[in-house]
């Protein structure tokens, strides 16, 4: 008798047709394929809802720009410590009592030493000035494509905090990412917009363009430490698995249950989102409370006779509150972006901003296009597929 062996099938019927083998391979393969790819197409649905919602957040980016934007061109205002000010309230209001909860009743521990939190909300509270305070000086084009100097910031802060690895194509990106920015500051040098009350200069443009480059700096040092507040337990556990690999070392299994006893067990779905709402919670109520002591500091020392002498107006408090909301949604959601994602993946996906905010000069500020922002563009998500 003869038998058919098919994917670890033993058929031992000699009357079964060709076509009958045929149709049962088919399916047993069938099978075998929908069961290797499910967990693919999980991670594939994964990545595209976190990609989604880091679509969501470049677009919030893109707002305060126009309204940052509106501001300086229509009301001839620029007051950037004032326009973060609302940021850092809402936050000390929203999360400083959950924060007061966990620590005083539920006795939480620190996820990081409180001194540390006073170092983050000073490079914070700069990067939002120095921003801001380049619409003074360069166009919304100019300062969302060289926002991207904040990935090669993170990406060597990555390597030095977080142990991260690098692969050469990563390299080739940030080589790329330096390439744009060139492009864009001998653009800026040659071709100058003109401003209808101060009239910009080529030196105008360039102090513009050296505060945007100071103020990727300093949010990459920001959006790495709340990668490293949001994901400390796993990158301590990665960098133990690491050095084991290194070492030669082979983690045992233990015999009765055959799980892996030199690491934890893998937390529940529950217990991981309470870990992940604890570390939002002290890091946003922290962040308020130093970045509002630093930013009224800053406020009265720098702005205060401006804030003054402002003309105050329906339209400038609507351009305020659309900004302030527009970033406090943006410091609510990030903390969970870096949780599901990376520094690295996050600042990667903001690179859409810069679409946005060519849209937003040709339609809403009837600005033309040059050919060396397109030529930015294009280089830029050059470096986006590099990099991914």
């Amino acid at each position: 008798m003869c038998a058919f062996y098919n994917s670890g099938l033993q058929i031992h019927n000699t009357r079964m047709t060709f076509k009958d083998r045929v149709r049962l391979w088919a399916s047993d393969k069938a099978s075998r394929i929908r069961n290797i790819g499910r967990p693919q197409l999980i991670y594939a649905l994964r990545l595209f809802l976190i990609a989604i919602f880091a679509q969501c957040i470049s677009a919030l980016l893109t707002s305060t720009g126009i309204f940052s934007t509106l501001l300086v061109q229509n009301h001839n205002t620029n007051i950037p410590t004032l326009q973060n000010s609302f940021n850092y309230a809402v936050l000390v209001i929203i999360y400083l009592p959950f924060f007061l909860v966990q620590k005083l009743y539920y006795k939480q521990p620190w996820n990081m030493k409180w001194w540390m939190y006073i170092l983050i909300s000073i490079a914070d509270v700069e990067a939002n000035y120095l921003v801001v305070k380049a619409y003074e000086f360069t166009s919304i084009t100019s300062i969302m494509l060289l926002d991207c100097f904040t990935i090669p910031c993170v990406m060597v802060l990555s390597r030095i905090l977080l142990k991260r690895r690098f692969y050469w194509t990563h390299i080739a990106g940030v080589i790329i990412c330096v390439v744009g920015i060139v492009v864009l500051v001998i653009g800026d040098y040659i071709f100058v917009e003109p401003h209808e009350d101060v009239g910009w200069t080529w030196s105008r443009a360039l102090l513009g363009d050296a505060l945007c480059i100071g103020a990727s700096i300093c949010y990459a040092i920001s959006n790495v430490a709340q990668e490293f507040v949001m994901k400390r337990e796993e990158l301590v556990v990665t960098n133990i698995i690491t050095e084991d690999d290194m070492d030669g070392h082979v983690l045992q299994e233990d015999e009765e249950t055959g799980s892996n006893a030199s690491l934890p067990a893998p937390p529940s779905f529950r217990s991981s989102m309470a870990k992940e709402m604890n570390r939002v919670v002290e890091f946003l109520a922290m962040l308020g409370i130093f970045g509002s002591m630093l930013n009224t500091a800053q406020l009265f020392a720098v702005e205060r006779n401006q804030v003054f002498d402002m003309q105050w107006s329906t339209p400038v408090v609507l351009y305020l509150l659309g900004f302030g909301v527009s970033l406090f949604l943006i410091y609510s959601l990030i903390p969970h972006l870096l949780h599901l994602s990376s520094a690295t993946f996050m600042n990667i996906s903001f690179l859409t901003s810069d679409l946005f905010a060519i849209f937003a000069s040709v339609f809403l500020f009837k600005k033309s296009v040059r050919i060396f922002y397109l030529l930015t563009f294009f280089v830029r998500y050059n470096q986006c597929f590099m990099l991914l």
